[in-house]
């Protein structure tokens, strides 16, 4: 299970689109694009939402037909990389 929680950052913009994805946009002298699907759309989603990622794995594992050490994993995966382009931060 996840032991810390992460906050998006107040420079951090996003937006769903229609068709799923979602757009993250750091508000800084680039203002640098990332484009999100899939389920990384859905657990942006829920981090949005204020959910924990305990939360977020769990409607996961309900929803998908996956492992759910495997759910845990991409999720981490997931989150490590937002921290790494500063687009998430540990609350």
């Amino acid at each position: 299970m996840f032991e810390s929680n992460y906050s998006i950052p107040e420079d951090i913009v996003s937006r769903s689109n229609q068709d799923g994805t979602v757009i993250l946009m750091k508000m800084d002298e680039g203002s640098t694009f990332f484009k999100i699907n899939g389920a990384a759309a859905e657990i942006w989603k829920e981090m949005v939402a204020k959910k924990d990622l305990n939360q977020i794995a769990e409607e996961m594992f309900s929803t998908y037909n996956a492992p759910k050490e495997q759910i845990q994993s991409d999720i981490k995966n997931f989150v490590e990389t937002l921290v790494s382009k500063n687009l998430l931060v540990k609350a």
